[in-house]
């Protein structure tokens, strides 16, 4: 599907509203590969000059950005506009006890390559936090649309 840069947050958000009644009963595996899905298969009509303009960025680590460390798990969808100066990203964060994370060190990965999407899935799926938590429930969830 064709979407307008406005129509982002609202089309994930029903994406979220599928998967959980409740966002903070979401759980990793259902969250990323609902991102996933949603980066497969809903194009943004602005990001479309050139496939880094729409991105997956996979991430985990013990941040305490908040001012309480808690050990993260982030899957973005980065929306690079023409001629804009920063970013817009879509952001779904899974938070967890800084405790869960003590023996995991921070990660990241870019992906712009819808057609190797499966290579991103199995990538993800082999890291550790995503072993240790894609199944557990997390303290909360966050779910955020902005331009950085």
């Amino acid at each position: 599907m064709m979407l307008n840069l406005n129509e982002v947050k609202n089309a994930f958000a029903e994406i979220i509203s599928a998967l959980s009644n409740d966002i903070n009963e979401l759980l990793p595996e259902d969250g990323i590969s609902g991102m996933i899905k949603f980066y497969q298969n809903d194009e943004v009509e602005q990001c479309r000059s050139n496939k880094d303009n729409d991105m997956l960025l996979y991430q985990y680590g013990t941040y305490g950005f908040s001012g309480v460390p808690e050990f993260q798990i982030n899957i973005t969808r980065q929306l690079i506009i023409d001629h804009e100066d920063e970013p817009y990203q879509l952001q779904l964060t899974f938070y967890y006890p800084k405790e869960l994370g003590i023996d995991i060190s921070a990660f990241n990965l870019w992906w712009n390559d819808k057609m190797g999407i499966s290579q991103f899935i199995y990538k993800v799926n082999e890291t550790p936090a995503y072993k240790k938590c894609h199944s557990k429930r997390p303290i909360r969830v966050e779910y955020i649309f902005e331009q950085c």
